[in-house]
C-alpha cells in the first residue's frame, strides 16, 4: 500500500503540481518609496524562463483620502510603444476597483490588488500596463528607486516605464520612456515541468513499487 501511494503521490506532482510560489517580487522600505498617480498611464516589464500556469499578478497601490473608487485600466502584453496591436495583448481588464483610503504619511496603508489571475505563460518578455480615472478617489502605484527585487527560476525584471507624451488611444502603442523606478508588484504561478522530468518521476516511481512488490516476495 505505501509503494501505491507514493506512486500516487509523484503522479499528483506531475499532474498538479505545488500551489503558487512567487516567481518575481518587487517591494522595498516605504522610507525609501514614492508613488505614482495611474493618470499617468505605467507600466514595468519582466521576463519567464519557464512555462507557468495558473499565474497571477498583484500590484501595491495608494489612496491618499479619503480613499474610495478607482476606474482601473490594465493590460498584460508582449510588446509595449509604437508597433503594438490587439494580437499583443494577452489579456485586459477594465473595471472599478475599491481601495483603503491612507494618510500621506509613513506608514502607508498599501492596497495589494489582484490584477490579473489563472494566466498559463510561457518564456518570453511581458508588460504589465496600469492607467485609470478617478472613481471617488486617486490612485497611486508604489514604486522604489532601488526596490528588493526576489527572481526565481531565472525570471528578471525590467525597470518600469512611463508614457512620453499623450497616450495612444490604444494604450499598448503609446510612446513609452524607461525610467529607474520599480514598482511594486509581485507575480505568482505553479512551474510546469519539462515533459522529461515528468516522464522520470513516473519511471521512478514505477521502479520504487516494482522494488517493493520484488522486496515482499523475498520475505
Amino acid at each position: 500500500m505505501r509503494f501505491k501511494l507514493a506512486l500516487l503521490a509523484s503522479l499528483l506532482v506531475y499532474e498538479g503540481g505545488a500551489a503558487g510560489s512567487p516567481i518575481i517580487s518587487v517591494s522595498g522600505p516605504q522610507e525609501d518609496s514614492f508613488v505614482w498617480t495611474l493618470g499617468g498611464n505605467r507600466a514595468v516589464g519582466f521576463s519567464l524562463a519557464s512555462t507557468y500556469r495558473d499565474l497571477s499578478i498583484t500590484t501595491t497601490l495608494l489612496a491618499f483620502s479619503p480613499g474610495g473608487t478607482w476606474n482601473l485600466t490594465a493590460y498584460l502584453t508582449d510588446q509595449i510603444g509604437p508597433g503594438a496591436t490587439a494580437a499583443n495583448v494577452i489579456t485586459s481588464f477594465s473595471g472599478t476597483i475599491t481601495l483603503a483610503g491612507t494618510d500621506p504619511v509613513i506608514p502607508f496603508v498599501l492596497n495589494v490588488q489582484p490584477i490579473f489571475a489563472n494566466l498559463d505563460l510561457g518564456p518570453g518578455t511581458y508588460y504589465l500596463i496600469l492607467s485609470g480615472s478617478p472613481g471617488t478617489t486617486d490612485a497611486y502605484w508604489l514604486a522604489s528607486q532601488v526596490g528588493v527585487v526576489t527572481t526565481f527560476d531565472g525570471a528578471s525584471l525590467t525597470a518600469g516605464f512611463l508614457t512620453a507624451g499623450s497616450p495612444d488611444p490604444f494604450l499598448p502603442a503609446s510612446a513609452f520612456s524607461a525610467g529607474s523606478q520599480e514598482f511594486w508588484f509581485e507575480v505568482s504561478g505553479v512551474a510546469v515541468p519539462e515533459p522529461g522530468s515528468g516522464l522520470l518521476i513516473v519511471a521512478g516511481s514505477l521502479t520504487i513499487v516494482a522494488l517493493g512488490r520484488k522486496a515482499r516476495a523475498l520475505l
